[in-house]
Formats: C-alpha cells, sequence, structure tokens
C-alpha cells in the first residue's frame, strides 16, 4: 500500500499558493495581451480610417473614437498585467 502522506507544513502551504497565484497572474496576462492583440487590429482599422481620404471635421478623433479608446485600454491592461 501507499506510504500515509504528512500535512503540509504553513511554509510549504504559503509558497503552494504564491506558485498557485503566480500562475494565475501569468494566465491573466497572457488572456490580456490575447484580447490586446485583438483590439490591436481594431485600432489599425481605426487609424486607417482616421488616415484615408480628406478628413472631415468631427469625423474621427483619436481622441474619442470607440475603438481606439478601447484599443488603448485594454493594451495598458496588458502591460500592468505583464509586468
Amino acid at each position: 500500500m501507499g506510504k500515509k502522506k504528512r500535512p503540509l507544513t504553513t511554509e510549504q502551504m504559503q509558497e503552494l499558493i504564491s506558485e498557485i497565484l503566480e500562475a494565475t497572474r501569468k494566465v491573466r496576462a497572457a488572456i490580456q495581451i490575447e484580447r490586446s492583440s485583438k483590439l490591436s487590429v481594431e485600432m489599425e482599422k481605426a487609424t486607417e480610417r482616421l488616415n484615408t481620404g480628406p478628413v472631415v471635421v468631427g469625423e474621427i478623433d483619436p481622441t474619442t473614437d470607440p475603438l481606439v479608446k478601447k484599443a488603448q485600454y485594454q493594451q495598458s491592461i496588458a502591460e500592468r498585467m505583464a509586468k
């Protein structure tokens, strides 16, 4: 039969919890980077719209365009999570 397992010490539990939290942080960062890369495509499209043809005043403002703002927000989150 198998050996009886000893309970983990507080230190071992803390180490395990730290490893789990670190792995969770890395997974979340990877998910944010994935989302960010998808949104960067949307940002490129918004930039293309901004850069093509004559710009009519008020047509596309990069400071208020929802695609640009959303992509910038997601990018900043991904960068913070990756640290």
